[in-house]
């Protein structure tokens, strides 16, 4: 009923369909947005036109989502055939990114990409909202419970390192309740 809703097939995009001219600007896809949606029952063609859409804008803007949707963007881009635009997302140290966090911080993830130096606001050790670094074991390091485990009795490895890629290899470790698991 979301596609049914808000998706345009004409164009290509999920906009509000209540919007009316002389009411504003007329919001259209979010990065979140697409990516959320990536998850639904889209058709194929229109799922690819979705993507390319994503792609399109993080190449031509940059990160353009906070942190909760970064959640969505990265395994969505990496579902997709895309890994070398998250991994770009991982590793641009340009503002906002989580690269610039790292480079400019002390190693946490913070509530807001410019962090608190010039708002009375704003934690630096946000980790509630650790996605990233989920990303990196599940998709990137590829260490992801099998579908039918219980307490880690069954794993998968799949790691998501593609050539020519921002980074030349992963090594990870993961403590479970039955030990650690590593890849490299």
């Amino acid at each position: 009923s979301f596609v049914q809703l808000y998706y345009d097939t004409g164009r290509g995009i999920f906009y509000d369909p209540k919007w009316v001219t002389g009411n504003g600007p007329e919001v259209l896809q979010t990065e979140q947005a697409l990516a959320l949606t990536l998850d639904l029952d889209l058709p194929v063609a229109e799922t690819t036109r979705v993507v390319d859409a994503l792609v399109k804008d993080i190449k031509a803007h940059g990160l353009g989502t906070g942190m909760v949707g970064v959640k969505y963007v990265l395994p969505a881009l990496a579902r997709f055939g895309h890994m070398d635009v998250a991994l770009g997302i991982m590793t641009s140290t340009e503002y906002p990114s989580l690269g610039y966090m790292l480079e400019n911080g002390e190693g946490t993830l913070w509530e807001r990409y410019e962090g608190s130096q010039h708002a009375i606001h704003g934690s630096r050790n946000h980790i509630m909202l650790g996605s990233p670094g989920q990303f990196l074991y599940q998709t990137v390091a590829g260490i992801s419970l099998s579908n039918d485990a219980f307490a880690w009795d069954t794993i998968s490895i799949r790691p998501g390192i593609v050539a020519n890629s921002a980074i030349g290899g992963v090594e990870a470790t993961v403590g479970t309740v039955r030990g650690a698991v590593s890849v490299a």
